[in-house]
């Protein structure tokens, strides 16, 4: 699959504020230039994002719902549903977590 340059940058950067602690705050020139991504396309990028809905600071919830909420709900489900048909309870005792 390929992706845009504009997703992208936009993964890369949110990804550079993932993998920081909850509550950090970083300047936008720092989260550009430790995923090397230019800083300019990156501030359009992150607006765009703010302006459709994305929370960034309150955490997703089913009573609050983050614009991508559905779509990871979903997904959960599915995970979750093969991991319940594949385990079993002889996998259980033995402690091999799937």
């Amino acid at each position: 699959m390929r992706i845009g340059r504009e997703s992208a940058y936009a993964s890369e950067g949110l990804l550079a504020l993932a993998a920081k602690p909850r509550g950090t705050v970083l300047l936008l020139r720092d989260i550009a230039g430790s995923r090397d991504v230019p800083r300019s396309f990156l501030a359009k990028i992150f607006q765009k994002l703010a302006r459709s809905g994305i929370r960034w600071s309150d955490r997703c919830a089913d009573a609050n719902p983050c614009a991508l909420h559905s779509c990871w709900k979903q997904a959960r489900h599915r995970i979750v549903d093969e991991l319940m048909e594949r385990t079993t309870l002889a996998d259980l005792a033995k402690g091999n977590n799937p």
